[in-house]
């Protein structure tokens, strides 16, 4: 296993409502084998109010599959962690979220995608809110990938 990538810095997103990308990640091309896992840690700060916001983690570009798909509001922090990996085959990938706001957790359905991991991809980390006024960071990410032959 090995640090894909890793970021400390603090990324808001803007005063709107559209799903902004706050990081993207490159996987190369044969990184992560037939069997291999991306894990992927994200931790959040958000406006504590009843307005949802949606933490997202999708695999293969902004438009890709979405294996993270919180929806947060009254807390001010989260912690997600994200699992996407390929199943016997370099094009088949299942995955799943477990997420909680600091003091609770919850967890999520398993995703498939079939992206073709033999070239490179991307990895987006997004955040939605349904109020523009609000806040929405991502404080922080590891991506840890563990090549499986």
């Amino acid at each position: 296993p090995y640090i894909l990538a890793q970021s400390a810095v603090a990324v808001s997103g803007a005063a709107d409502t559209a799903e902004n990308t706050l990081a993207t990640l490159t996987v190369e091309g044969r990184a992560l084998g037939p069997n291999g896992t991306l894990c992927i840690l994200s931790r959040w700060t958000y406006t504590n109010s009843s307005n949802n916001k949606t933490l997202r983690v999708r695999f293969s570009g902004a438009s890709g599959t979405i294996f993270t798909s919180k929806i947060v509001n009254t807390s001010v922090a989260t912690l997600t962690i994200s699992l996407i990996s390929n199943v016997n085959a370099n094009n088949s990938q299942r995955g799943s979220e477990l997420s909680g706001a600091v003091g609770a957790t919850s967890g999520s359905a398993t995703a498939t995608a079939a992206v073709d991991t033999t070239v490179d991809t991307t990895l987006v980390i997004t955040g939605q809110k349904v109020t523009g006024t609000e806040t929405l960071t991502l404080d922080g990410y590891t991506v840890l990938l563990l090549y499986g032959a």
